[in-house]
């Protein structure tokens, strides 16, 4: 009868050391979510690239070959995100996560206690030995891993918004030093128009139809040009060294060869409902947000199982001197009279309101920005558009119908030196436009959270079609013929 009672009372033990052993085959891999990372990364940008740990040697020949094609908008991107040592740090969170996860869906080890009994006075020696494993957190289990999951889904979806972010960051950086090198160019040639400006000054001079005032009026001019193109060569360096820093590149700024490109086209644009709409569903923030609250709520629901956290459940053994040993059921439960786990339950009331709350001040920040970031764009490429089409080519033929009176003597000098002031202006003003309407377009790609043309292809999809973009927006203002 023993016997056959401590056959029966093994069954229940073997099958739990089968199950730990089935359980502590788990292993932490979590390539699988660094790739999901690099897929909403290329999902919000448009560009797939990022280094995944294990793939430094690659990321390098990849760096290394943008870096001696020359570096356009795109280009910069990918370095940045094959360099950024922030990024490859937060994609390491990624791992942790999954190693969360993994430890999640792992039982307790189970506990051996033993005890030997030695008679004060003679006869046999005792022992006994409990061996308990903890059979609630087979309940529990599913729910813990529902939540780590949750906990990896909102990790990729941060990490990949952080590598969205420094994404459009970048993007503006080589817009910015574009511009730079742009207004350079603009200033060098304002420079030289002066000097032509002078030059005839002089002639004038020589023929009684200026006077020294005059030319020492267009001398001070041309040396507060020549202050101004200095500036703007200043600038130039160090939009250059931003974009080096954003890149991840201790490369000299007068290293990198730029190519002077704005991507996408612009034959069709986009009203600010459809940008919200794009917005919700798109935005990496929001659906981590989404995921942390939804983590939340299965946090309270786990806690509120966690009323009583010790069901132990194993075999006992006992042995008398030579006797037979005799082996049985043990259970061990933990008595809830003092803590049910009031506090818990309330701490995670608490964080779930607060991830809640978050989540709605995400969404009414997001609608701002997207708000803002698509004014910005509509206004820069309209006044692009004033300037490129009105504004440059009157004051450019007042200029030469200044300097053509000027020459032939039915004007004043000052006529010709106004004419030369508002035209510079207007170039410079042109140049300050380019820039403008480049930085918003990072702008609004990261409000939304997908890469221009995606935009432009899902507002294009929406009932009703696009709205048209201003008249004679270019596609590329910083190829334009000068």
């Amino acid at each position: 009868m023993l016997e056959r009672s401590a056959s029966g009372a093994l069954q229940a033990p073997i099958l739990m050391l089968v199950l730990i052993l089935v359980d502590g085959c788990a292993s932490v891999d979590p390539r699988p979510d660094y790739a999901r990372v690099a897929e909403r990364v290329g999902e919000a940008t448009g560009i797939d690239a990022m280094m995944l740990p294990g793939d430094e040697a690659l990321a390098r020949r990849q760096v290394e070959d943008i870096l001696a094609a020359g570096v356009d908008a795109e280009g910069a991107v990918r370095v940045a995100l094959l360099q950024s040592r922030e990024i490859q740090a937060r994609l390491l969170e990624v791992g942790i996560s999954r190693a969360q996860a993994v430890q999640a869906g792992l039982l307790s080890n189970p506990s051996l206690s033993a005890l030997v009994r030695l008679p004060a006075s003679g006869g046999a020696a005792g022992a006994e030995a409990d061996l308990i494993a903890n059979l609630i957190e087979i309940w529990q289990m599913p729910k813990r891993q529902q939540i780590a999951e949750r906990r990896v889904e909102e990790t990729v979806l941060s990490v990949a918004r952080d590598a969205a972010r420094l994404a459009a960051q970048t993007k503006a950086a080589f817009f910015s030093a574009v511009a730079a090198k742009r207004r350079l160019e603009i200033e060098e040639e304002n420079s030289r128009i002066l000097g032509e400006l002078l030059t005839l000054t002089a002639e004038r001079q020589q023929a009684g139809a200026a006077t020294e005032i005059d030319v020492n009026a267009v001398r001070s001019e041309l040396l507060q040009q020549r202050i101004i193109t200095r500036k703007a060569r200043l600038e130039l360096i160090e939009a250059r060294q931003a974009l080096c820093a954003r890149m991840g590149l201790s490369t000299p700024p007068d290293g990198i060869r730029l190519i002077e490109e704005i991507p996408g086209s612009l034959a069709a644009g986009i009203s600010v409902a459809r940008a919200l709409e794009i917005a919700r569903e798109q935005r990496l923030d929001l659906q981590a947000a989404r995921a942390a609250v939804a983590s939340a709520d299965e946090t309270v629901a786990l806690e509120k199982r966690l009323f009583l956290r010790r069901v132990g459940a194993g075999v006992a053994v006992e042995s008398k001197g030579t006797s037979k040993a005799a082996v049985g059921p043990a259970f061990d439960i933990e008595l809830p009279i003092f803590d049910q786990n009031q506090a818990g339950i309330a701490k995670a009331e608490l964080e779930r309101d607060q991830a809640r709350r978050r989540l709605e001040a995400l969404e009414t920040a997001a609608i701002a920005e997207v708000r803002t970031a698509h004014e910005r764009f509509v206004a820069a490429a309209e006044l692009v558009d004033l300037h490129s089409s009105e504004l440059l080519p009157l004051e450019k033929e007042n200029l030469e119908l200044a300097q053509e009176s000027f020459r032939l003597g039915r004007t004043g000098f000052l006529s010709v030196l106004e004419a030369e002031r508002r035209y510079l202006d207007a170039r410079r003003s042109y140049t300050a436009q380019l820039r403008a309407f480049a930085l918003s377009i990072p702008e609004l790609e990261s409000a939304v959270g997908l890469p221009l043309s995606r935009i432009l292809l899902r507002a294009s999809d929406a009932p009703g079609g696009a709205r048209a973009a201003p008249r004679g927006t270019p596609s590329s203002p910083f190829t334009e013929e000068r």
